[in-house]
């Protein structure tokens, strides 16, 4: 929200926090999410054989992830639609294809057993766009190689017998390692048991972007139209603003300072009544015409007008 040239704080957060948001980006971004998984993912090619479900255009391993994609009960289906979601918002998002620790094995054992395996599988994880940083790239046999980025995570961690607190977690990866740090006020601190190696020499680290494929840098399809949402906002602001300004208010014509004081601090309403001091007083209305409010409402419409050309 703009601020008033020599709007004092008091004035302007009592301005915010009256503000109205008229919700057509979000309203917008909904739609486009909503029409795009309006029926939930279905591997096609589905037999039953032997009395088993088999997706033919699926490995096996991978077919079986598709009820739980993260490890936590969201299928797939659900799993990318906030992959989409939080592409369409700032413009591209990513998945990390991550996975529990390799099984430590005991001492003269040489593989692991069923029970150790059974429920070690690969999980995704969703991240936003504002959430990765500091992609480094090396051109490796002709091709770009994501060498080394950053993903910043928030971790809901017990604090005191019944508390929790946000927990900010820096992972860095690398082929085939990863180190992090925990954010500490302004400065931070590695934490060794969080980092370690992974089972392969790459950063499996998948990009969805709306704008460029496999781009680390967007433009949100939707920010023309936040801008707009942004105007009106400030527009009708505005308006509200003077439309406080042109209630008419008493006003008294009296001969002293000290009277003058005296006056502005009455309450007026129904309930009260105004004496005044000597005879002669005067009292009567003060009301600003306010001439340019026709003007600010149709520039509201206006807007609203080229919103809906923008497809909200």
């Amino acid at each position: 929200l703009k601020r008033f040239e020599r709007e004092d704080d008091a004035g302007y957060q009592a301005r915010k926090k009256a503000a109205c948001v008229y919700p057509v980006t979000a309203g917008s971004i909904k739609t486009t999410v909503g029409t795009v998984f309006k029926d939930p993912i279905v591997p096609q090619n589905v037999i039953q054989k032997d009395g088993e479900t088999v997706f033919e255009d699926l490995p096996p391993a991978l077919a079986a992830l598709l009820p739980d994609i993260d490890g936590e009960g969201t299928d797939i289906s659900s799993f990318l639609r906030e992959t989409f979601t939080n592409g369409v918002k700032l413009g591209h998002s990513f998945i990390l294809v991550d996975a529990p620790e390799p099984v430590a094995l005991a001492e003269n054992q040489t593989s692991a057993t069923l029970a150790q395996v059974q429920d070690r599988k690969p999980f995704w994880i969703n991240y936003e766009a504002s959430d990765v940083f500091s992609p480094r790239f090396e051109k490796i046999n002709g091709k770009q190689k994501l060498v080394q980025i950053t993903l910043r995570e928030r971790v809901r961690e017990p604090d005191g017998d019944f508390g929790e607190k946000i927990v900010e977690y820096w992972k860095v990866l690398t082929p085939g390692a990863f180190t992090t740090y925990q954010k500490v006020k302004e400065d931070f601190e590695i934490v060794p048991e969080r980092g370690g190696t992974t089972s392969v020499n790459e950063i499996t680290l998948v990009v969805f972007n709306t704008d460029q494929p496999r781009s680390f840098e967007s433009t949100p399809p939707f920010s023309n139209l936040a801008d707009k949402n942004i105007q009106l906002l400030n527009q009708e602001s505005v308006l509200d603003t003077a439309q406080e300004y042109i209630v008419p208010m008493l006003h008294f014509a009296v001969e002293s300072k000290e009277a003058a004081e005296t006056l502005s601090s009455i309450v007026l309403g129904s309930n009260r009544s105004v004496a005044t001091y000597p005879q002669d007083s005067k009292a009567g209305f003060l009301e600003l015409k306010g001439d340019a409010i026709p003007s600010k409402e149709r520039r509201i419409e206006a807007i609203k007008t080229e919103m809906a050309a923008m497809g909200a």
